[in-house]
């Protein structure tokens, strides 16, 4: 009895396990499966299983207990050989209970080994998944033909043999029939999974199945007539595969993972693809614009106090905001596919969460961001803008600079929270007679700096915490950005940080070269630079500009003139400088010991200035005073 209700509680099991297949293909939509194999002729597999059985059933039942490691109880054994039953068939024959364990297990023996053909065992899954009328199988004992496809409405679950090629060169045509599937078959969302024997090595990570697409590609690129480099890296995601090595015994849990797997990287597939033609369809929709309209832009950006490419950027967006809302609007089931797909995942993601704990789950997965493989050049570029240095940009909320302050060595790290409507340089008045900001000194938000490291447990925690800003990058090493604790804030010259806006490598040296950094800027900013940052900076470096000229002083007072300055002078205007701006001023290197790095993504930027600087204003400001 004891073998009995095991046999049964499998039976139970697979039932469960086949329900949960059953709820997959019901919750992807999947209408058909249609199977690829040259070994699919029913009736000789049929025939293949009943010789089998044949065979099995004529052993003794000693060699089958040897063959398949199963015990015979004296007490069974001793009523086989008063029986006079000698082989399987007379156990299997028998009624009487002395031997219905030993029954049991030669059937459960004896069935797992008829299935042990995967195809066999691909055939018992697909008739199971027949029998629920919800989907409808076929099999073909050919490759992939577009005319198996003409007529069928709904999503297919293609199941791939990789070894049906019409010749000896041509043994692999996954990705050919993937090619043919996604040409005839347009929008609907297929799904192929491969079912073969081959080595399937190259479809265990992502960069593999990169380089096993680029090598096809290349070796077959006169018959595939590809060009466009994209599909190098689309069909990826489109390469999933079960080795009928591995199905034994679990074919049905590894149909599900992998089906769970495949069917959210097509989603990806198409998503990414779409994206990819919205973003080609966006820019040749901007360069169709006539010449007239780009006058009109200009113009707009003149009067804005922008400079020219920003307006460019801004339209090209408006555009691309226009082709994805028609995009949506005739075809929503691309991303309507991908969030269903993704909600798959939530399942496991709430066992696992369930048994771990919420926290551990976070933090586990955090430690992923840490990962130099999948954050570098993805995420590192994701958070700060590093464009604006080379770019000139002028400074704006957001913006992330490094600094010493004059009375120390150590490196100091500041976010601006001005608002932005009080940044740009624009005329004062109806004419442009004298163009400023309203901002003529700037808040920075002040962050702590940890330079990261693998093996730092410290800085790990802080990430995987959720804790500050990461990853940054400064002078070619990655960092985490905390934003002080005490909500400390720095007021400082906006002049200061215009000095960075001039310099390609964000440095607020005193003398960049203008002429490169003008072609950037706007007309309004060129005007405040002649008018109000050029008279500033010829004076910033002077000791008359922080004692007046006929004040006596010990050994300094015949350095007022601007010629060559003495260590004391140099030094006493450092102490000057740095008392009334709070940024070091570094005389030999011709510059104020600060550097723009990058501009922080908006979003983020928001949700600084909303919990940090609304939380300061409450609590009252802790302020270090510049001037």
């Amino acid at each position: 009895m004891a073998a009995e209700s095991i046999l049964t509680e499998e039976i139970k099991d697979s039932g469960l396990v086949m329900s949960e297949l059953d709820v997959l293909l019901k919750s992807l939509d999947i209408k058909y499966i249609f199977s690829y194999d040259d070994e699919w002729d029913i009736e000789k597999l049929k025939a293949e299983e009943e010789d089998k059985k044949k065979e099995l059933l004529a052993l003794t039942y000693q060699e089958f207990a040897k063959k398949f490691v199963i015990k015979v109880f004296d007490k069974e054994e001793t009523y086989l050989l008063n029986e006079d039953l000698s082989t399987v068939e007379d156990i299997i024959n028998s009624d009487d209970k002395d031997i219905q364990r030993l029954k049991l297990m030669y059937i459960k023996a004896i069935n797992k080994e008829r299935a042990s053909n995967p195809l066999i065992m691909l055939k018992e899954v697909l008739d199971k998944v027949e029998s629920s009328n919800q989907v409808s199988v076929k099999t073909f004992a050919n490759r992939f033909d577009i005319s198996n496809v003409e007529g069928v409405e709904g999503r297919i679950l293609f199941l791939l043999d990789m070894n049906m090629g019409e010749s000896a060169e041509e043994n692999d045509v996954v990705i050919k029939t993937i090619l043919d599937i996604n040409t005839s078959r347009p929008n609907n969302h297929d799904i192929a999974v491969v079912y073969s024997h081959e080595k399937l090595e190259m479809y265990k990570r992502h960069n593999d199945k990169v380089n096993y697409v680029e090598s096809y590609l290349e070796q077959n690129k006169k018959t595939l007539n590809i060009v466009d480099e994209t599909n190098k890296y689309l069909i990826p995601f489109q390469l999933w595969a079960i080795s009928k090595g591995d199905a034994n015994g679990e074919l049905l849990e590894i149909i599900i993972s992998t089906l769970e797997k495949a069917a959210f990287g097509y989603s990806l597939h198409d998503y990414l693809d779409k994206k990819n033609k919205i973003t080609q369809k966006s820019t040749l929709n901007l360069i169709k614009l006539p010449e007239e309209t780009f006058e009109i832009l200009y113009n707009d950006s003149f009067i804005e106090g922008e400079i020219f490419l920003d307006v460019l950027e801004r339209t090209h967006k408006s555009i691309m905001s226009k082709v994805e809302h028609e995009t949506i609007c005739e075809n929503p089931e691309i991303y309507e596919n991908l969030l269903t797909v993704s909600k798959t995942k939530n399942k496991k993601i709430s066992k696992d969460i369930k048994l771990r704990g919420i926290n551990n789950y976070r933090v586990d997965n955090a430690k992923k961001k840490t990962d130099p493989e999948i954050f570098k050049g993805v995420a590192e570029y994701g958070l700060l803008n590093y464009t604006v240095n080379p770019s000139y940009n002028d400074i704006m909320t957001g913006d992330v600079f490094v600094f010493n302050t004059y009375d120390s060595e150590n490196k100091k790290y500041g976010i601006l929270v001005t608002t932005d409507c009080d940044l740009p340089v624009r005329p004062q008045g109806n004419e442009i007679k004298e163009c400023s900001r309203n901002a003529k000194f700037v808040t920075l938000l002040l962050c702590d700096c940890i330079e990261f490291s693998t093996t730092d447990i410290k800085v790990k925690k802080k990430i995987e915490d959720g804790e500050g800003l990461w990853p940054i990058i400064d002078e070619d090493k990655y960092c985490v950005l905390i934003p002080d604790t005490k909500n400390t804030l720095l007021t400082i010259d906006s002049m200061i940080l215009d000095l960075c806006s001039l310099d390609n490598k964000g440095w607020a040296n005193l003398f960049s070269n203008i002429e490169t950094s003008t072609t950037y800027k706007t007309h309004y900013f060129n005007e405040y630079y002649k008018n109000n940052l050029m008279n500033w900076l010829e004076s910033v470096d002077k000791i008359t500009t922080y004692i007046p000229g006929d004040l006596t002083l010990h050994e300094a007072a015949v350095a007022v003139s601007g010629e060559i300055l003495d260590d004391y002078t140099k030094k006493l205007i450092g102490i000057m400088a740095g008392l009334k701006y709070t940024i070091k001023l570094n005389l030999d290197d011709k510059k104020f010991e600060m550097k723009r790095i990058g501009r922080l993504e908006t979003r983020r930027t928001l949700q600084l200035i909303q919990t940090k600087v609304n939380q300061m204003s409450r609590i009252g400001l802790t302020s270090i005073p510049g001037a």
